[in-house]
């Protein structure tokens, strides 16, 4: 408790919308895991910047296929194993396919000759190579154990293509993320009935609910291992989706849904711990015998709570840090090992 209700009341709020951006989180990285919509986005980065054949070469190339469908891409690609498999289908020579580049001069003069590179992306590799080069002359004269000039390439292709990924995710995220979330916080509001409007009234009109949905969202704000309650789960079923959804088999899907199924029960149980949820039968009454301003408000407090659930639960845990630092009770001290 702050001795200031209507911070108590946005606290209270905050915390509100933190919970329940956690169990839309959880819903879309489910949705997202079900159709493979990463490997639909991953997979057309692949044919636009390589082609359907060499695109399809990288896709099935042993380094990276897992158990995921012929000419299908896996949900995530490392760095590493990129850069592995792109300059082993630079350097291939057809009448020698054990023939491999051990120098960086070497990869030079295969980037200048490859059929599966663009004019343009030919040029960017070779302007790497002459960064590597110049790279590792400077090095060599002050270090002892400096990599190779063929590795610091290497980290080049790694670096661009997790720039790229980066612009990938970014893709992700406009195509289908952020639709995908707004269904999910409207289906999740609609029939948890979390009407900010009449959750203010409920608040402001309970003082003991009010206080003591406050001290939670103050505990959790000034508590680290209070968030890594709430995110536990959520962030070891991204992790597993991203080892798993390699292999793309049915039970590491299942076990994604699991994890997700957990995360959501967990959260909604904190909730309704805090706040009246779901539709009672005198509302369901209201909704229907009354029209107009009441239909229009109601429409309106759930609507508040969609576009708040839009911000997501990392952007309400960060306000909630600031809001419970305005107590000035400060950060609980660090536990002494």
């Amino acid at each position: 408790m702050s001795g200031f209700p209507i911070l108590d009341l946005v606290a209270g709020f905050i915390f509100i919308y933190f919970l329940l951006s956690i169990i839309s989180s959880a819903a879309v990285e489910m949705v997202l895991t079900t159709f493979k919509l990463r490997a639909k986005v991953l997979e057309k980065w692949l044919f636009t910047v390589f082609g359907e054949t060499v695109s399809k070469e990288i896709a099935n190339h042993p380094s990276i296929t897992a158990l995921s469908k012929k000419d299908k891409s896996t949900s995530y690609i490392d760095a590493k194993n990129f850069a592995t498999v792109l300059i082993e289908k630079i350097a291939y020579v057809k009448s020698n396919e054990l023939q491999v580049a051990t120098t960086l001069f070497e990869l030079s003069e295969a980037i200048k000759t490859s059929p599966i590179l663009p004019p343009n992306l030919k040029r960017a590799f070779l302007v790497y190579a002459a960064e590597a080069k110049a790279t590792f002359e400077q090095v060599k004269e002050i270090e002892t154990n400096v990599e190779t000039e063929l590795s610091l390439f290497r980290t080049k292709i790694e670096n661009w293509f997790d720039s790229s990924m980066d612009r990938v995710s970014g893709s992700l995220k406009s195509k289908y993320t952020r639709l995908i979330t707004l269904v999910v916080s409207a289906i999740i509001v609609g029939f948890s009935n979390a009407d900010s409007l009449c959750l203010a009234k409920y608040l402001y009109n309970n003082p003991s609910a009010r206080i003591a949905l406050a001290e939670k969202s103050y505990a959790t704000g000034l508590d680290t291992a209070n968030i890594n309650q709430f995110l536990a789960k959520q962030k070891v079923a991204l992790e597993k989706a991203k080892i798993d959804s390699l292999a793309a088999s049915v039970d590491s899907i299942q076990k994604i849904l699991k994890d997700g199924i957990a995360t959501i029960n967990t959260t909604k149980a904190a909730l309704e711990s805090s706040i009246p949820l779901g539709w009672t039968k005198q509302e369901c009454t209201e909704w229907k015998n009354n029209k107009g301003s009441y239909r229009i408000g109601k429409l309106s407090g759930l609507a508040i709570t969609v576009l708040a659930m839009m911000m997501g639960a990392p952007f309400w845990f960060d306000v909630l840090n600031k809001i419970a630092n305005l107590r000035g009770s400060g950060k609980k001290p660090e536990t002494s090992s």
